[in-house]
């Protein structure tokens, strides 16, 4: 299909070089089939990097449509398509997209999720 200049297929890669990788990347695609909660996302996001991914899983609550990211339906690569095209060729969708990512993914630290548990427990224990 001629992609090889612009797709690489590298295969599974040690865990500290995924930085890098996604550094060099300008958009995240996930046309996953199933999820769960994938930390690729949360990575990438916290990358600045914008997000396609199918509606599946744990993903649509994690993607806002248009404000950091972009879901489309399964089996669907017209739509996986439009909205690569759509993210590079308009810089500043891209640019506040990136910006909301990294903003996002700091409510996902660990830092605040021990908070959330913390609250719900305290809840859970405060109504005994």
């Amino acid at each position: 299909m001629h992609l090889e200049d612009y797709v690489k297929f590298i295969g599974q890669v040690p865990n500290e070089q995924i930085p890098s990788l996604y550094d060099a990347a300008d958009v995240l695609v996930l046309p996953s089939l199933s999820e769960g909660f994938p930390v690729t996302v949360l990575e990438a996001m916290a990358s600045g990097l914008p997000i396609i991914a199918t509606r599946v899983g744990g993903l649509p609550e994690v993607i806002e449509e248009g404000r950091n990211g972009f879901l489309v339906e399964p089996k669907n690569p017209k739509q996986i398509a439009e909205k690569i095209l759509l993210l590079l060729e308009n810089n500043k969708l891209r640019e506040n997209i990136s910006k909301n990512n990294i903003r996002k993914a700091m409510s996902y630290s660990w830092q605040n999720i021990v908070q959330q548990l913390e609250k719900v427990y305290h809840k859970i224990i405060s109504d005994k």
